[in-house]
């Protein structure tokens, strides 16, 4: 892919992503922006995904202000980010990153008081990270709909897991507002919620970026390679 067609798609994601992000989703505090975020890493690759990401959630914050402050944002580019990683199969910083976040979060002393149970979901996805270690380098991982099943699930717990690592380990649940107390409350319901999130933006990579991925190969505009 040439640079002015990186530029001009990254645009396009980011207008697509800021479009998105007005529109409240399923989930409590977020937007239907899960339908593109792991396709901005996967078709843009991990920078420019992480750069479409940033500035579509800043646009579409700036328009529709929400109650969280701007900083959790930082989940959605690290989401695409991430997505982009496992789709040029470079689970081994995904793997950092994830493992990253979970110590610190593991190793705040307010986890003691948080059901860790609530966080399932993101530790399948931890595990999927080896699973696709495992694939990548057979002819499964060649297969569009799997790749694309686990980077969009994997990025999409990215996200969840920034947002976790901000409100717990960097002391974001004190910037909201939000008492210690109600902590626990709150992890329980987003375990029920937050794999919504991942159903659908899976669904969204498969069903919408398997035939995008082909037009624009098609078209020579993108040199994806599985």
């Amino acid at each position: 892919m040439q640079q002015t067609q990186k530029i001009a798609l990254t645009a396009i994601f980011a207008a697509l992503h800021t479009t998105l992000s007005l529109f409240p989703g399923p989930v409590d505090f977020r937007s239907w922006i899960i339908l593109i975020t792991p396709l901005e890493g996967i078709i843009l690759g991990p920078a420019m995904g992480f750069s479409a990401a940033s500035m579509g959630y800043l646009l579409g914050w700036f328009i529709r202000p929400r109650a969280e402050p701007i900083i959790f944002g930082l989940g959605e580019p690290i989401g695409a980010l991430t997505a982009g990683l496992i789709a040029q199969k470079k689970w081994p910083h995904a793997l950092l990153l994830y493992t990253g976040m979970l110590l610190a979060f593991f190793a705040y002393p307010l986890t003691a008081t948080i059901p860790i149970w609530t966080l399932w979901d993101t530790y399948i996805a931890f595990i999927c990270i080896f699973i696709f270690a495992i694939i990548s380098r057979t002819q499964l991982a060649r297969k569009l709909p799997i790749l694309l099943g686990f980077a969009a699930f994997i990025g999409t717990e990215a996200d969840v897991l920034t947002r976790i690592f901000i409100l717990i380990p960097l002391n974001g649940y004190q910037w909201w507002g939000i008492p210690a107390q109600l902590l626990p409350s709150i992890f329980i319901l987003g375990a029920f919620q937050t794999p919504i999130e991942a159903v659908i933006s899976v669904a969204a990579a498969i069903i919408i970026g398997v035939p995008l991925i082909k037009t624009l190969q098609k078209s020579k505009t993108l040199n994806f390679e599985t």
